[in-house]
C-alpha cells in the first residue's frame, strides 16, 4: 500500500521517492546513494506502522535516517534546503569560465541535482541583443572576441560588460518573480555582482556566483576534441585555433575572481565540480537563512 503525506490542509500526496532522493541529492549526495537514502526514509515509515503521515513526520523521519546514515553534517544540509525551497528567497546561480571548461554540462547537472528550474545560457542573451541592437551602435557583441583585431582579453571584457547589463535585467526580473535560475556562460565575469541591479538583489535573493576553469591545458583541448567528434551545430577547430587565447583568458578571468572573492571551481571531474558548487549553494543558503529578508 501507498503512504500518503498530508501538508498543513490536509491534502495528501503519496510518498515519491524520487522526490526525496531530488531533495536528498541537494545536499551533495551522488543519486544512487540519495535513492537508497529516499527508500530506507520510506521504509522507516513503514515501520511505525502509519501509512499516512504528515509533512513534519515526514521531515523528521528524513532528519532522523540521514544522521544515523550519513551525519550530522549532512542531515543539516538537507533540513537548510528544505527552508531554502520553501522560503520566498529564490536561487540564482552564475556561471561563468571561459570558453570550453564544461559550463553548460554543469550547469544542466546542476539544475537537476537542485531542482532548479530554469537555465539561460549568456550567448542565447548576447544573440537576442544583436537581433535589437546595430553593428554601428555597439561592433564588440556582433563579432567574436577572437576577430577584435587586438588584445582578446580586451575584447572579451568589452562585450562581456555589455552582456551583463542585460543579464542583470534578467536577474532583476527573475528575482522580483521569485523564480530560481542558473545562468551560465562566458560573459559571467567576477566583480559584476556589484552592478546595481544585482547588488540589489542579493537583499532578496540566495545569488551566488562561481568561476569554472581548468588547470591543464590538455584536458581543455580534449573538451574541444570531444565537441569536434559529436557536434555538428558549432564549429570546435575555430577554438582549437584559439587555445592559447582561451587558455590566456581563462587566467585572466581567475585572477579576476581572487581579486573579488569569488569561488574558482577546477573542472576537470564533472562529478566533482558538480558536487563542489552544490557546495558552495548549499553553503550561501545557509547563510542567507540567518540574514533578513528586504522585501
Amino acid at each position: 500500500p501507498l503512504i500518503w503525506v498530508e501538508d498543513r490542509n490536509g491534502t495528501g500526496l503519496p510518498y515519491s521517492k524520487g522526490l526525496m532522493a531530488s531533495s536528498i541529492m541537494a545536499t551533495g549526495l551522488p543519486p544512487q546513494r540519495a535513492y537508497e537514502l529516499a527508500s530506507s526514509i520510506e521504509r522507516e515509515l513503514r515501520a511505525e506502522g502509519n501509512l499516512t503521515v504528515c509533512a513534519e513526520t515526514l521531515r523528521s523521519t528524513a532528519v532522523d535516517v540521514l544522521r544515523r546514515s550519513e551525519g550530522l553534517s549532512i542531515a543539516d544540509r538537507y533540513e537548510a534546503w528544505r527552508r531554502a525551497k520553501r522560503s520566498p528567497r529564490p536561487i540564482v546561480l552564475l556561471v561563468g569560465g571561459a570558453t570550453g571548461v564544461g559550463k553548460s554540462t554543469a550547469a544542466s547537472r546542476l539544475a537537476a541535482r537542485l531542482d532548479l528550474a530554469g537555465v539561460v545560457q549568456t550567448d542565447a542573451v548576447r544573440e537576442v541583443m544583436r537581433s535589437l541592437v546595430s553593428f554601428a551602435d555597439t561592433p564588440s557583441i556582433h563579432r567574436s572576441s577572437f576577430d577584435s583585431g587586438g588584445d582578446i582579453v580586451a575584447g572579451f571584457l568589452e562585450q562581456s560588460h555589455i552582456v551583463a547589463g542585460s543579464v542583470a535585467s534578467l536577474v532583476h526580473r527573475t528575482v522580483v518573480e521569485r523564480r530560481d535560475l542558473i545562468v551560465e556562460g562566458v560573459h559571467i565575469i567576477p566583480g559584476m555582482l556589484s552592478e546595481p541591479r544585482l547588488a540589489a538583489a542579493r537583499d532578496k535573493a540566495v545569488l551566488v556566483q562561481v568561476l569554472l576553469t581548468l588547470r591543464d591545458r590538455s584536458v581543455h583541448e580534449s573538451h574541444f576534441l570531444n565537441r569536434l567528434e559529436n557536434e555538428h551545430g558549432r564549429n570546435p577547430s575555430r577554438y582549437l585555433d584559439h587555445l592559447e587565447e582561451i587558455r590566456k583568458l581563462d587566467r585572466h578571468l581567475v585572477e579576476m575572481a581572487n581579486l573579488h572573492g569569488v569561488q574558482v571551481i577546477e573542472a576537470s571531474s564533472l562529478d566533482e565540480t558538480v558536487q563542489r558548487v552544490i557546495e558552495v549553494v548549499v553553503g550561501e543558503v545557509i547563510a542567507a537563512s540567518d540574514a533578513p529578508l528586504i522585501a
